[in-house]
């Protein structure tokens, strides 16, 4: 399995300071990504982010299997550590009395992938060219979209879009949003800070997104508006091209590994060309059967370790 990615954070056209940031790496089991929106001015959003995303990547640096019951706990986990500290900090620095962030959180595996979410960033997944929002906004104009009030439309727009009701370091503790999902083969996924998600609407990052146009590119991501300072990741599930091995170099598992991996590989070639026909319901069908076999490798792999 193959994880193309890319991220980008940008100051914007006003701004001086970069209140936001971002990690995202991997391993052989998983991919780690996170963006966080600092607030509370410059010197002190910068220092809220940062704390956050540190915390955050260090506390699940060693959550390889997504699908283990202390999953969800050990992401609340991290989220409420780095809501403590940053909490802390506040208390006891009077030139970081406010400050606080946003954090969205995405672990990726072959199979599965895991959020963790405070504030009002946002997680994204395009599947078969449709766009959805995983996360949901904690923020004074998302309650009143909930209520019927306003559009999100209208929401996007509205002059106190930037007041979020739930972030890192608001509070002693907080009540993260934790949940999980199956990943696909042919998934992208995006992770962004208002400065992109409250400037663009769902359709134009979707036009991007779907086309692997990343959003991160200094061209795209300031061509927006000068007010904005966008922050995102983005990164799509593909399986590697297959690769030729020597059978005098390898045993009986290894060839069945290597013969797996280039199945899975021309049945996701396959799927790709009949999306480009039209075909969803045929494509569907092919990465069904990809599904299985991957799932069925990753409980063999367990098994070996």
């Amino acid at each position: 399995m193959h994880l193309a990615v890319a991220a980008r954070t940008d100051v914007g056209r006003i701004r001086k300071g970069n209140e936001d940031s971002l990690h995202a790496s991997a391993n052989a089991y998983r991919g780690l990504f996170i963006v966080a929106d600092g607030m509370g001015g410059h010197a002190a959003g910068e220092v809220a982010s940062e704390m956050a995303v540190d915390m955050v990547s260090h506390d699940l640096s060693d959550l390889n299997d997504l699908d283990a019951p202390n999953a969800h706990a050990k992401v609340a986990r991290a989220l409420r550590d780095a809501n403590r500290a940053v909490y802390e900090r506040t208390r006891t620095e009077r030139d970081k009395l406010g400050m606080g962030s946003t954090v969205s959180a995405l672990l990726l595996s072959e199979t599965r992938f895991v959020v963790g979410h405070v504030g009002d960033s946002r997680i994204y997944l395009v599947r078969e060219g449709q766009m959805r929002q995983l996360t949901k906004d904690h923020s004074l104009v998302q309650e009143q979209v909930d209520a019927g009030l306003l559009t999100p439309d209208q929401a996007r727009r509205h002059p106190q879009s930037n007041v979020i009701t739930r972030c890192i370091g608001m509070a002693d503790e907080i009540e993260p949003d934790v949940f999980d999902g199956e990943a696909h083969v042919g998934d992208a996924f995006l992770l962004a800070s208002d400065g992109l998600t409250g400037l663009v609407d769902d359709r134009r990052i979707q036009k991007r997104t779907s086309t692997g146009a990343t959003t991160t590119s200094r061209r795209s991501s300031c061509a927006f508006s000068p007010r904005s300072r966008p922050t995102a990741i983005r990164m799509s599930l593909r399986f590697l091209p297959p690769v030729r091995m020597d059978e005098d170099q390898a045993g009986v598992a290894g060839i069945a590994q290597l013969y797996l991996g280039n199945i899975l590989y021309a049945l996701e070639l396959a799927a790709l060309a009949l999306d480009e026909q039209g075909k969803t319901a045929d494509a569907a069908f092919y990465r069904g059967i990809a599904k299985k076999l991957a799932e069925a490798r990753g409980k063999e792999s367990k098994r070996d370790r």
